[in-house]
């Protein structure tokens, strides 16, 4: 057959066109930095020392561009504010004077934890002080509210489109110094703390097992792999958070290592979908690990020891660390520990570095493990 020009055309017209897609655009997420810190008791030596130098954010100055520089940045805050009563120098019992939330302000704190065992210190009025002052200054405040059931729906913060969701737990809330319980300070309880992880998450649970993964050996010579089985927490179309937070007050006073409590209550934590959980009370570091949980890596900082306190007569409890953190959305996809020193009761970066992850089971929590917790 004699192909010419009229005869091609047709032929060509009849052909299928494959056109070519344009490159998909993959939206660009940005980073969010979270830095957690110890514990901030700003009452006793801390607030005197403060009024000698007539600046009430003495205490965090130092380290203050460091914490600003965090997307969001959070602390423990060890001490109540109250108006009422005597300055308060010496003792076990604590109370801010309001000026010193300056420190929190200059270092740009996002959000505090007040539940722990000093959250009464200054009786019901000084939770609702402290609440109040917090608030009035552009800080949230966990783990206490006006109510039960507000302090177990923890607090939402939204950064580059992500919504990270805390919950805040104490192992006590009397100090010694009450016999009754006040529910407005959230306690840790497993079951509970489950419930508030899955509302805050608004996802369906399903069983499957998950590896959990560290670099080093487990401290009893197993290998750093164990399989468990967890209940998975999906997100759900009533999630009002991407990524859960779990403040653990708890463990025993200057043990480098955790106890029972502290490790069973954060794995189960993480279990019920939090992606971190950070730990204070001992005030001293105790190990961190990163482990392979239902909503992806996690992390558990057992406890970052102290960050602004006067407590000179140990070593240990001169030194703490900041968690270092970075999301990509709702990926963790970095982790560091960045130790501190202290220094006349101010935190100041330290020239070393505050360790690697350790993982961290029940068996190795060792003379620890069941003690039962001091006040400091």
């Amino acid at each position: 057959m004699l192909i010419t020009r009229r005869t091609l055309l047709p032929m060509l017209a009849a052909i299928p066109l494959r056109r070519s897609s344009a490159p998909e655009i993959v939206p660009h997420v940005p980073d969010t930095r979270l830095i957690l810190g110890g514990d901030v008791m700003l009452s006793r030596f801390v607030g005197k020392f403060a009024r000698e130098r007539r600046d009430p954010a003495s205490p965090l100055r130092e380290l203050a561009p460091v914490l600003a520089s965090a997307d969001i940045a959070f602390v423990n805050l060890e001490a109540p504010f109250s108006d009422r009563g005597k300055l308060v120098e010496s003792g076990m019992v604590f109370k801010a004077e309001p000026e010193m939330i300056g420190g929190l302000e200059l270092a740009g704190i996002d959000i505090v934890s007040t539940a722990n065992n000093h959250a009464r210190d200054c009786g019901g009025y000084g939770v609702d002080f402290t609440l109040d002052w917090l608030a009035g200054h552009g800080i949230a405040a966990v783990g206490t509210a006006k109510s039960a059931e507000a302090a177990h729906a923890g607090v939402v913060l939204t950064r580059n489109g992500t919504r990270f969701g805390f919950l805040a737990y104490t192992y006590d809330q009397s100090n010694g110094n009450h016999r009754d319980v006040d529910d407005r300070i959230a306690a840790l309880d497993v079951d509970r703390m489950r419930e508030d992880v899955g509302k805050m998450l608004g996802g369906e649970r399903a069983l499957h097992s998950v590896a959990a993964e560290s670099p080093n050996a487990l401290p009893d010579g197993r290998p750093p792999r164990a399989l468990h089985t967890v209940a998975a927490q999906q997100n759900g179309p009533d999630a009002k958070a991407d990524v859960v937070i779990v403040s653990m007050h708890a463990g025993i006073e200057y043990m480098p290592r955790p106890n029972r409590q502290q490790i069973e209550f954060a794995h189960a934590a993480i279990d019920a979908g939090a992606r971190v959980v950070v730990g204070h009370h001992p005030h001293v570091v105790e190990p961190w690990e990163s482990i392979m949980g239902p909503s992806g890596e996690s992390v558990i900082f057992y406890s970052l020891g102290n960050l602004v306190f006067d407590q000179f007569q140990r070593e240990e409890t001169q030194h703490g660390a900041l968690a270092e953190l970075t999301f990509s959305g709702a990926r963790l996809v970095h982790t560091e520990m960045v130790a501190v020193d202290i220094a006349r009761t101010g935190p100041r970066l330290a020239e070393h570095r505050a360790g690697s992850p350790a993982r961290v089971t029940p068996g190795a929590a060792g003379a620890a493990a069941g003690a039962a917790n001091k006040a400091p």
